[in-house]
């Protein structure tokens, strides 16, 4: 069945899609005639890195690697390439249930990931350490998975919606030293207490060291209470205490960078490691 869709003619974008891709129909069709390994190496020439790779493709399947012993880092090519060369260039808009908007440019979102990440390493969390992220899909939580990337964490992205029994699994799995959460977020109309359904996940796990609390909701929905405990601090507090940027660490292109769960064959998700490496492809058309 993959063969036979690869064979299918290519189809050309719309007006609206060709304005803004750097690749005519011919250009596709001549890329996706060359070896799978030459195409991949023509998508990494793309990214920015600190080394090259020693070969694009090591081992064969069940045991592989891809562009061994190149160094680079996810949030340079995320964000501090397109903050150089267009700062003021709008890079995230956001708008909530409520109505609440925001708009970063790049200069800003690359500011704030590399103080968040600062902040991170003054806890004391290192390349290879987890960090788990309870957040909705806001700003923050892009800064904070950004910020993880920049520094060589893992990351630990848990759905907003998960029950405390489902958070809990995956904070026994992930071990993290840090939990990043939300006060609260908005789903339909209705408030999510994050940091209550946390209160009850995190009970016993003892890796935990440092609770991040982002207030996204905060004092404007009074139906929303927060118990804050010694180990918990704000997002806010500790970004203003923070002045430092990190630097990004360059990272072995094989590196873990996030783990994320499969529906899995069985009643109990599954959780896989992947590489930052498995983050950048989305990043070679932006």
């Amino acid at each position: 069945m993959d063969l036979e869709l690869i064979k299918q003619p290519l189809i050309p974008p719309t007006t609206v899609l060709a304005q803004n891709h750097h690749l005519t129909t011919e250009q596709a069709e001549a890329m996706r005639a060359i070896p799978s390994t030459e195409y991949w190496e023509a998508m990494a020439n793309e990214l920015e890195w600190g080394r090259q790779w020693d070969s694009v493709l090591e081992g064969g399947l069940g045991d592989f690697k891809y562009f061994p012993g190149a160094l680079g880092n996810v949030s340079v090519n995320c964000l501090d390439r397109h903050a150089r060369k267009d700062p003021l260039k709008v890079a995230l808009y956001y708008e909530r249930e409520d109505g609440l908007t925001e708009t970063w440019t790049y200069e800003q979102l690359t500011t704030e990931t590399a103080r968040f990440a600062a902040a991170l390493q003054d806890l004391g969390i290192q390349k290879g350490d987890r960090v788990a992220v309870l957040l909705p899909n806001t700003p923050a939580a892009f800064i904070a998975i950004q910020a993880c990337y920049r520094i060589g964490a893992i990351y630990s992205v848990i759905f907003a919606g998960f029950s405390a029994s489902a958070v809990r699994d995956r904070l026994l799995d992930a071990q993290p030293k840090v939990v990043v959460v939300a006060d609260g977020s908005l789903r339909r109309g209705k408030i999510v207490p994050l940091k209550e359904t946390l209160d009850e996940a995190r009970q016993g796990i003892g890796s935990i060291e440092k609770v991040i609390v982002a207030k996204q909701l905060g004092d404007h929905y009074p139906g929303l209470h927060v118990t804050y405990h010694a180990d918990e601090v704000h997002m806010a507090d500790l970004m203003e205490q923070t002045t430092r940027l990190a630097e990004p660490v360059m990272l072995e292109a094989n590196d873990p960078g996030f783990i994320i769960y499969t529906s899995g064959t069985t009643s109990k998700p599954k959780g896989l490691v992947h590489s930052g490496l498995d983050f950048w492809w989305g990043l070679t058309r932006t």
